[in-house]
């Protein structure tokens, strides 16, 4: 039994340590393997590598070097999820429902806009594509390449002609196909999707792009992305108000409030710098 061997002093894996797990994780059900035991938590349990909820197999003999380095698989999106056009529009008073509304492209962002914001839908169509609570609703024209989870609690509405749905249809975690559409390398196989004089993205090809496995139980993958994905809002929302306290140095007039502004400002870099480095 081969454990993985981590630094007490300061609770890291080593690059030994990472590479028998991605050999662990790719050559899993072999005949010729061994089992390893992995559970690796940080010191603070803020930021960690999460323990893996079972054992994982590593080939025997198996060569780190790069030539026969492992792969992840890939699955096409639309073996993972259902890839719908959205249909409705913005209502007129002629063709309005009073129960739903439409999210269109300029609400999809890095939150959804709230419903309560949203336009009211026209009336719904056979074709119509209702969004539920773990979908990911996308923008295929412009701003096209827009990705954002329909969160939990969110008010019903109908998918715009300018918008692609997707469901998932087995154990898949959405969070993890949001960040794989998010990444510059999804980013740029939706590129390859664009079509027509002025771009959109071509729902049939968007379902063909092909995206990595995660050697991770969806559940928990879920759980360590929503919760990243969490605080990296919190923590732009604080940067923003940090933008606007340096805006407020010249909100006065008073040379007394201008010198206390730029004084606070010392104390922010302070506190700042106290945090240290992520």
């Amino acid at each position: 039994m081969y454990g993985a061997r981590v630094d007490r002093k300061r609770r890291i894996l080593g690059a030994a340590d990472v590479d028998e797990i991605v050999m662990a994780v790719a050559q899993g059900g072999s005949e010729n393997a061994v089992e390893i035991d992995i559970q690796v938590l940080a010191e603070d349990g803020r930021w960690r590598i999460p323990p893996f909820g079972k054992r994982i197999s590593a080939k025997k003999g198996h060569s780190s070097s790069q030539d026969s380095a492992p792969t992840l698989d890939e699955h096409e999106l639309g073996e993972l999820c259902r890839v719908m056009s959205g249909r409705n529009r913005v209502a007129k008073e002629t063709d309005r429902d009073p129960d739903l509304r439409v999210i269109r492209a300029e609400d999809v962002g890095v939150e959804l806009r709230p419903w309560a914001d949203l336009p009211y839908s026209t009336r719904r169509r056979k074709s119509s594509v209702e969004v539920v609570p773990g979908d990911i609703v996308g923008s295929i024209s412009r701003p096209y390449g827009r990705w954002v989870l329909v969160p939990d609690g969110y008010g019903r509405a109908l998918a715009s002609d300018h918008t692609v749905v997707l469901r998932k249809q087995r154990d898949v975690s959405m969070w993890y196909i949001l960040s794989f559409l998010r990444s510059e390398r999804g980013k740029r196989w939706i590129e390859s999707t664009f079509r027509g004089t002025v771009p959109r993205i071509a729902r049939d090809e968007l379902a063909l792009i092909p995206v990595p496995d995660c050697p991770i139980e969806s559940i928990e993958i879920d759980m360590i992305l929503r919760d990243y994905e969490s605080e990296l809002i919190r923590l732009e929302s604080e940067v923003g108000q940090l933008r606007s306290r340096l805006s407020a140095i010249h909100d006065t007039e008073s040379p007394v409030e201008t010198a206390a502004n730029v004084d606070s400002l010392y104390g922010i870099v302070a506190s700042v710098r106290s945090v240290g480095s992520l």
